[in-house]
């Protein structure tokens, strides 16, 4: 019987990493500068629901194929993408120092992927007459009855989205570019949510802050191709939640 070699193995496992390294960076470059501007009018489109009522195919078709190009375009810069969302939950689930969630407009977030500083602004709207700043963003896994309840804040608090596109993304926390304040109020729960964990989070996000980003999208406003087995055969399933980490 012919012996292998542990060098002969490690060369070959060498050679296919190689191989695998090299298409990655194909992958990478295949997303051009004109794909991003397809993506990104796609995103603004998505955000007039009323195409929604006026050409529903059209709107459903669009927003298929915008999560499709989110998805190839932040694994183009490098993040790794969890089909399973509880897989990324896991990763971050013992840390000692909490991120910042936040729902942000998808534009923000992929304008951010791509080098742009995010300068966090306050809606006068919203504000009225209660000052100029508000709850925005929380901590997670934070909290000492619940350490998963500063995602539910965070995609409550916010009201940024692209049509039925809603992400969630986790930054680390930047003493010298971000302002991170505890509420009045905070530890007032709200029905069954707990609120010990939202802040009010000011300054500027930079790419290097963020570590991962949640996509949370209706499950007929994706490719049925793209759902898990699980995920068809649940009837009730309404939301599909997909996960980037770039850390």
């Amino acid at each position: 019987m012919e012996s292998i070699s542990f060098e002969t193995t490690d060369k070959r496992k060498a050679s296919q990493l190689e191989v695998l390294e090299e298409n990655s960076d194909i992958n990478r470059e295949q997303f051009t500068e004109e794909d991003f501007a397809v993506m990104m009018g796609n995103l603004s489109l998505l955000k007039n629901t009323e195409q929604l009522k006026n050409n529903p195919e059209k709107y459903l078709e669009r927003s298929r194929d915008t999560v499709d190009q989110i998805k190839k375009y932040f694994q183009s810069k490098g993040a790794e993408f969890n089909e399973n969302i509880m897989d990324l939950y896991k990763n971050y689930a013992d840390l000692r120092e909490p991120f910042i969630v936040r729902r942000e407009d998808p534009l923000n977030i992929v304008s951010l992927v791509s080098g742009k500083d995010l300068e966090l602004t306050f809606d006068p709207e919203v504000v009225g007459e209660r000052g100029d700043k508000y709850v925005n963003s929380a901590l997670w896994p934070h909290g000492a009855v619940n350490k998963t309840t500063g995602l539910a804040n965070a995609f409550l608090e916010g009201r940024g989205a692209a049509g039925p596109i809603v992400m969630v993304m986790g930054v680390k926390q930047n003493q010298n570019s971000m302002e991170v304040v505890v509420p009045e109020g905070s530890m007032l729960d709200v029905g069954d949510l707990h609120r010990q964990s939202v802040r009010i989070l000011s300054g500027k996000i930079s790419k290097e802050d963020l570590t991962f980003v949640v996509l949370r999208i209706p499950k007929d406003f994706i490719n049925s191709e793209d759902l898990t087995d699980i995920e068809k055969s649940n009837p009730n399933l309404k939301q599909v939640f997909r996960g980037f980490r770039f850390d």
